[in-house]
């Protein structure tokens, strides 16, 4: 996830932050337990935090998972704020993070990472829907319909982009699970707009491209389904008329009036 905007501010509730050192020594030794998840050997300082605000500078890439302890861990890939060189990472213990609030985001985001052998970071499961304006409702209203959807197996990572392939900005929040539910929860949202949702899976070249089409728009419209059989019972009126009328004028023919 690379931030984007100024708007990405997460209030750490109590966790641990391990600040990247600029001359790793791999002959230091840690004295403390607390430093153990902070070795000094890559880690100038350990800082447990409480109630501290984070403000993620434009551009500041990171990754997150969460660990088989429940941690949640946040590393600094490419930084650009200051008090988190590259390399830094946060630590959320899992009594902490079980009851987080929520930590949003606004940038450019994928979700999932590439499966591979031994690989514990990856998507466990998903869901995604692209909504369009409604063809019909839109004349009256601004509301959106639900066009395609799909789910996301095990494994996969999946990316929004623009019609030229290029990631497009986006929205979304990190939040926690139940305790006995594996991994963490994310939702990313994008604005309106000509884009794709890309889905690659481990061994296949080529990724899958979703984009709605007007053919979903249709049928998944239920203001234009209304209209077709509404227009479908019109000709059927038609064209019974026009079979009936017919029969009615031969009948007033073939009638004798004897008086």
């Amino acid at each position: 996830m690379t931030f984007q905007g100024e708007a990405n501010a997460w209030s750490i509730e109590d966790g641990l932050l391990c600040v990247a050192s600029t001359t790793p020594d791999p002959r230091a030794q840690s004295d403390s337990n607390y430093q153990s998840a902070c070795p000094e050997a890559l880690f100038s300082s350990a800082i447990e935090i409480q109630n501290h605000t984070i403000e993620w500078r434009k551009d500041t890439t990171i990754s997150f998972s969460r660990e088989q302890s429940g941690d949640l861990r946040v590393i600094a890939e490419d930084s650009n704020t200051a008090e988190l060189p590259v390399g830094s990472v946060i630590i959320i213990p899992a009594e902490a993070w079980a009851s987080h609030g929520a930590l949003v985001f606004r940038g450019v985001s994928s979700i999932g990472k590439d499966m591979g052998p031994g690989a514990s970071d990856y998507l466990i499961e998903g869901t995604w829907e692209a909504r369009q304006l409604g063809a019909a409702t839109s004349f009256f209203r601004d509301t959106t319909e639900v066009v395609k959807r799909g789910t996301l197996i095990r494994g996969a990572h999946a990316q929004i982009l623009d019609s030229e392939g290029n990631p497009v900005e986006t929205f979304g929040h990190l939040t926690p699970l139940k305790s006995d539910e594996p991994g963490l929860g994310m939702v990313v949202l994008s604005e309106k707009g000509d884009q794709i949702l890309s889905v690659g899976y481990y061994g296949l070249q080529d990724q899958s491209r979703f984009e709605p089409d007007w053919l979903d728009t249709v049928t998944s419209s239920p203001a234009l389904i209304a209209l077709a059989v509404f227009f479908g019972l019109l000709l059927t009126t038609l064209q019974l008329m026009l079979l009936i009328a017919p029969f009615t004028e031969r009948r007033e023919i073939g009638r004798t009036d004897i008086n």
